[in-house]
């Protein structure tokens, strides 16, 4: 079973009452350090700020009493539904092949599952190779915010954010987004039983994140 955190979307977004989406919580240093950098995709996403979310809660928690999460996501998708998926979990946990495998059994063609898949790791791909910069994972994860922006105008749906997402706040520009673009969103984690073991997921992630900093991950995942 794939979990549903719906306190998640809940930090997320902040439900004002004249309907503006706003960011709450504490800020990090980090998001201090990426503001000027993420101005412009924050800007793009909030030329229409005064967003009308009446509509997309009614949605939302009818869906939500509906089934699980996983299956849920299913339903949407073959009824046409606009969808943003944001996975969440530590490296080697099973994200990626959640993402294929929600596009698989929604009867997706299979040639066309990169359009609908954004990870900043992407950024860190050149000919075919995984060559990770730790000085540009800010511009790594500007870059996939701005590929789904794009993605958003174009209507695909569904869109799925294959991202750590260890805090709430990193969510906060694509969902705001979605939000913005009239998609319903779902946020999933895989249910893989080594999720929290940092030992197998070191043996399972795919881009050798060491031990330590899986261990890091961990430290700060919020977990509900």
């Amino acid at each position: 079973r794939v979990l549903f955190r719906s306190f998640v979307l809940e930090k997320i977004l902040d439900l004002s009452q004249d309907g503006v989406v706003k960011r709450i919580g504490k800020k990090s240093k980090s998001q201090v350090q990426n503001k000027a950098q993420n101005l412009k995709t924050s800007t793009d996403i909030k030329k229409n700020s005064q967003i009308n979310l009446a509509p997309f809660l009614e949605q939302y928690n009818y869906v939500k009493r509906i089934r699980g999460a996983y299956d849920r996501c299913l339903m949407l998708i073959k009824d046409g539904v606009k969808l943003m998926v944001i996975l969440r979990g530590p490296p080697g946990s099973g994200k990626s092949y959640l993402a294929q495998k929600i596009l698989s059994e929604s009867g997706i063609d299979p040639a066309v599952h990169r359009r609908h898949i954004f990870s900043s790791d992407n950024f860190f791909v050149r000919n075919n190779v995984y060559v990770y910069v730790p000085d540009h994972l800010s511009q790594a994860h500007v870059w996939n915010q701005h590929n789904v922006v794009a993605a958003i105008r174009e209507e695909v749906s569904p869109i799925i954010i294959d991202n750590t997402n260890t805090q709430a706040w990193e969510m906060r520009v694509y969902a705001e987004a979605a939000v913005s673009g009239g998609y319903d969103i779902e946020i999933l984690e895989p249910s893989t039983w080594w999720f929290a073991k940092v030992n197998e997921l070191a043996k399972r992630n795919t881009h050798g994140v060491p031990k330590a900093k899986i261990r890091n991950m961990m430290d700060r995942y919020e977990m509900n």
